[in-house]
Parts: C-alpha cells; sequence; structure tokens
C-alpha cells in the first residue's frame, strides 16, 4: 500500500477539526481510565488496555451495567481514533494530544510534520524515527503531498 502524504497546507486546514477530535479524545479517555479504576476498587478486573485487546472482564457479573458502560465508552474512543487516521493522522500519545502527519520534505523525503493539541498549526517536523525529542522547525522548507518529480 502506498503511503499518503499530506502537504502543510492541507494538515493545517485540518487542525480546528483535528482539535476537537483530539480533545474530545483527552476527554474519553480520562473517563474512561476513572470508569476502569472505580471498577477495579469493587474487585472487577477491567482496564482499558484489557477492553482494547479483548479480554474477557472478570466481576462482569457484579457491575454489568457499568462494565457495559465502559466497553461503550472504549468504543467511542476507538473510533475517535479511527476518525484521526481517517484525517491522515497517527495518533502518537492520547495524553498530550500529539499527532504526527506523513509529508515530503521538499518534496524528496518522507518525514513527519508533527502536531500537539494547542498548536494553532504545525510549526514542527522530525525524522520517522526521532519522534517528539527530535522536532526540528519548518521554517525553510516546503512540506508537499507530492514527489518533487512526480510530474515528470
Amino acid at each position: 500500500m502506498q503511503e499518503r502524504y499530506l502537504s502543510l497546507a492541507h494538515v493545517n486546514a485540518l487542525i480546528p477539526d483535528l482539535a476537537g477530535r483530539v480533545n474530545q479524545l483527552l476527554q474519553l479517555n480520562l473517563h474512561l481510565r476513572t470508569m476502569c479504576r472505580q471498577l477495579v476498587a469493587e474487585g472487577v478486573r477491567i482496564s482499558p488496555e484489557s477492553l482494547a485487546r479483548g479480554e474477557p472482564v472478570e466481576g462482569e457479573s457484579r457491575a454489568r451495567s457499568r462494565v457495559a458502560q465502559a466497553r461503550a465508552v472504549f468504543e467511542t474512543v476507538r473510533e475517535t481514533i479511527a476518525d484521526i487516521e481517517k484525517l491522515g493522522g497517527e495518533l502518537k500519545d492520547v495524553e498530550t494530544g500529539l499527532v504526527d502527519f506523513r509529508s515530503l520534505i521538499d518534496g524528496e523525503r518522507e518525514v513527519l510534520l508533527c502536531w500537539r493539541l494547542g498548536e494553532r498549526q504545525v510549526q514542527w517536523w522530525h525524522e520517522l524515527d526521532a519522534g517528539f525529542a527530535g522536532r526540528q522547525s519548518i521554517d525553510g522548507h516546503a512540506f508537499v503531498a507530492e514527489p518533487r518529480d512526480a510530474g515528470a
């Protein structure tokens, strides 16, 4: 499957929608973790990770309706992440609202445009293997969706 690359302008146009989705995701994730902690305190063995793996929940009969609610919130989290991916984003960190987008720097090589909740527009990029710590300023570069020689 060929990678989908996005231009800087395209990603920046997505930011208002993306910010809303990521903010919703943070709230849902916090709510889910709180629900799981409460259920664990009552002896139910559950976590967001166990829900993601599809593991059966022990003690479910005592708190069946609350476990069902936790599963519903988990599914909404999963759907929200899928929506972000449909926009072309790769969610890197739920807690900080960090999302990367594949792009071509100066039309030559694949990099990741890096955006975090609270930023008004993309200002950073990094190499595929560098991560957040390797962020560099977008200044002086063009970030495009097509290789420079694509029209040749």
